[in-house]
């Protein structure tokens, strides 16, 4: 195990990466192959404020191609229909987003959960 300067003790070791990269090099030509895989980790979703009618949430640790943000209206009686569920969805362009939601009714309790996808694999939040 690798030891710090300072004190002798291991330097614990670098978590994984959330990409891994291969390479191939072929000597009799210049032909370079390089093949990259993306991780997905676990989203995180907080709640930054509540509005009124809307709410900001942060989307943190986001991983993958493509997100999806979810708040449905839980309980929500038959009337509502579509209204009940809003999403939001993008690329992803950076590991940590803000997005504000409207639409809500004050009187309604929601529930919210950002999802992330990468070729056929998601994770959930």
């Amino acid at each position: 195990a690798p030891l710090s300067a300072s004190a002798g003790a291991p330097v614990p070791p670098e978590p994984p990466s959330c990409a891994t990269f291969v390479g191939v090099v072929k000597m009799d030509t210049s032909e370079v192959l390089a093949k990259t895989a993306q991780v997905l980790k676990e989203p995180e979703l907080d709640v930054v404020e509540v509005l009124d009618n809307a709410v900001v949430v942060r989307m943190s640790a986001l991983t993958g191609e493509r997100f999806e943000l979810t708040v449905y209206a839980s309980g929500a009686i038959e009337q509502l229909g579509a209204a009940a569920t809003l999403v939001q969805h993008g690329p992803v362009r950076s590991s940590e987003t803000m997005h504000r939601v409207g639409q809500l009714e004050s009187s309604q309790v929601y529930v919210a959960w950002v999802r992330v996808f990468c070729d056929s694999q998601a994770m959930e939040s």
